[in-house]
């Protein structure tokens, strides 16, 4: 088992190697790609030609709609295009069906064919539905486009976001009946379905590509959410098989703000594996705006310097996620008026959009059910996706369609978020890949998001361990009994909220990962037939220096190792970059498993030549987005 984890990873460091050798060097900041020659030194910058603009990493998004001011927007347009940012995104309010708001006239009739340019439609989905308002939305969109060609027939609308329900995301919330039990509204006798809503994505793209073939069609989507009422969202894989051209991800508001994790709540990687694009909408308050006398006003704590560390964080997401950054005034109302703000990202035109390739293995596969929707299992969802990007693993984060493909993702370490709604055959299938990989795989339940319904017989079914569900109040804290390298010993986390349910992991042959306070098993590690192993953690989500120290634990390669303080930065590695984000002041230690070349794309001026070890003194929110080359010759790695 060992040796062949030991084979995939030096595969994995060929793969970096490689990686870093055709990237190369890091170019100055005026150059548009990363390039290198191979007979160059790390020194030494190449300018390449500029990328044509629809390539173009990074868009504006404005809002035209009410209180929206037109002199701010055309003058963060023109900073824009200072900054080589000619892509514009503009949003299309609720007016009359063919009718454009003055503000978005007016911004129209001064674009030119330089511009690329998509409109964010507002199909104002009604909270009733009938069966004529798919023919509305179809409808609406054709007589927006033609209004659009009207205004200003220079131009041509390269794509459209078709936004819809709760959160713009297609949502539609869901009642509850007088036993508490979700019931899906009915519509026409026809019930609001995952299907249904699904079909008609579908359909209005097909529609509006039957006329007009190149157009890019983009939905807002976006995983359940802490908070969210009760709800049904369209089918994630039907979306991925579906003619769209892509999504739009956001952030939730708890994870924009300085020194958090900024990670889009979808399953990224699962929409690239279908050949979908994707736009990460930022949505960061500056509290910069236009007030009632048209005059810029700034709050009196408005650092840019820091407020900068935010949007590298979000852009460094976008720019290693194979995605593009939308910078937002949503409102319209002056959020990004500031020039210093667009001198920086003028800075930054060193990046580039990067097409998918998918690598043949991570370090880790993380897995969610994008259908399942409830409070508990929203929460559990949540803090695990913000955990797992703080843990420094290259990673992809997919959907269990995904791992039952005909091509599913390989990795030595899979984490599960659980519960799953999937059937033996399912389960069993799942058991053959991991069998194949002789991979770790962590199972993450919530005992409260485990539905009342569902025996523990399906949780021994799906981890291959044993447990039970105890009825009464508990704490579900849980405690790491020894000494690691990421924790102390006797150290807990969790909740300390008391719940109505827990479940002990009562199976023998098992070793005990975590207790509780009483000291009952709530994490454990057991082999299982075929060569996998299985490890089950019945706490609501595991912290980065737990999975950290399971990699130990069950010698998971992992290339890059973060030594040192408890604290964990944002990390996000996809070779030969590594995205890092402070949460707090401190200084990071980084064994690099080998020598690399290191320089900060963000800063021009550092760099570390010929390091196995990295020291980075780092503040509150800093951003730092590193590129590494390899310093071994081809034929010693």
């Amino acid at each position: 088992m060992l040796t062949k984890r030991f084979i995939l990873f030096a595969f994995l460091i060929i793969l970096v190697t490689v990686s870093g050798w055709w990237l190369g060097g890091l170019s100055v900041p005026k150059s548009d790609l990363l390039h290198d020659e191979s007979n160059e030194s790390p020194s030494e910058n190449v300018l390449p030609p500029i990328e044509p603009v629809a390539n173009r990493l990074t868009w504006f998004y404005a809002g035209t709609g009410p209180g929206a001011s037109l002199a701010a927007i055309q003058q963060e347009m023109t900073w824009a295009s200072q900054a080589k940012i000619h892509n514009i995104i503009l949003t299309v309010p609720v007016h009359e069906l063919n009718q454009l708001t003055p503000v978005l006239r007016e911004l129209l009739a001064s674009l030119d064919n330089v511009h690329q340019l998509v409109l964010d439609i507002d199909l104002d989905m009604p909270q009733e539905r009938n069966d004529s308002w798919l023919e509305y939305a179809r409808i609406r969109v054709a007589a927006i486009l033609e209004a659009v060609s009207k205004a200003n027939t220079d131009i041509n609308v390269h794509g459209v976001i078709l936004s819809a329900g709760l959160h713009r995301a297609w949502i539609h919330p869901v009642k509850i009946t007088e036993n508490n039990s979700l019931s899906q509204p009915q519509i026409d006798s026809q019930p609001i379905t995952e299907d249904r809503i699904t079909d008609e994505i579908d359909s209005l793209s097909l529609s509006l590509h039957r006329s007009l073939p190149d157009l890019e069609i983009y939905i807002p989507y976006r995983l359940p959410a802490p908070n969210d009422p009760p709800s049904v969202g369209p089918n994630w894989e039907q979306l991925c098989a579906s003619t769209i051209t892509g999504f739009v991800f956001t952030v939730l508001p708890q994870d924009r703000g300085l020194g958090k994790s900024g990670h889009p709540h979808a399953p990224v990687q699962s929409a690239l594996r279908a050949g979908k694009k994707w736009i990460y909408l930022d949505e960061t308050h500056t509290g910069i705006e236009i007030d009632a006398s048209q005059e810029v006003a700034y709050p009196p704590a408005l650092n840019m310097e820091v407020l900068m560390r935010i949007y590298q964080r979000n852009l460094g997401h976008a720019f290693l996620q194979n995605g593009t950054l939308a910078l937002s005034d949503p409102e319209g109302n002056g959020n990004l008026h500031h020039p210093e703000f667009w001198n920086s990202f003028s800075e930054f035109s060193i990046l580039q959009y990067r097409p998918y390739e998918p690598m043949p293995l991570r370090e880790l596969v993380v897995v969610v059910d994008p259908t399942l929707s409830n409070t508990n299992s929203n929460t559990l969802l949540h803090e695990q996706l913000r955990s797992i990007n703080h843990t420094g693993l290259s990673l992809e984060v997919v959907a269990t369609s995904d791992l039952l493909s005909e091509n599913p993702p390989q990795a030595p370490l899979y984490l599960l978020v659980t519960p799953l709604n999937l059937s033996q055959d399912k389960i069993i299938s799942l058991h053959t890949l991991f069998a194949s990989q002789e991979a770790v795989v962590v199972w993450i339940t919530d005992p409260n998001a485990v539905p009342q319904d569902q025996p523990t017989e399906y949780l021994q079914l799906l981890t291959g361990i044993k447990s039970e569900l105890q009825m009464g109040e508990f704490n579900l804290r849980a405690r790491y009994p020894v000494k690691g390298h990421w924790t102390e010993k006797d150290e807990t986390y969790g909740t300390d909220l008391n719940s109505l349910r827990r479940i002990i992991l009562n199976d023998t042959d098992v070793d005990v990962l975590l207790h509780y306070a009483d000291d009952v098993p709530c994490g454990v590690i057991k082999p299982q037939p075929g060569g996998w192993t299985s490890v089950h953690i019945a706490v609501p989500f595991v912290t980065p220096s737990i999975l950290l120290e399971i990699t130990e634990l069950l010698e998971v390669p992992v290339a890059i190792t973060r030594i040192g303080t408890k604290v964990h930065p944002l990390s996000i590695h996809q070779p030969p970059f590594l995205l890092l984000h402070a949460p707090d002041t401190e200084e990071y230690f980084f064994e690099l498993g080998q020598p690399y070349n290191v320089k900060d794309i963000f800063d021009p001026d550092a760099g570390w030549p010929s390091k196995m070890t990295l020291t980075l003194p780092m503040r509150l929110g800093e951003t730092r987005l590193l590129h590494m080359k390899s310093d071994l010759p081809l034929d010693n790695n």
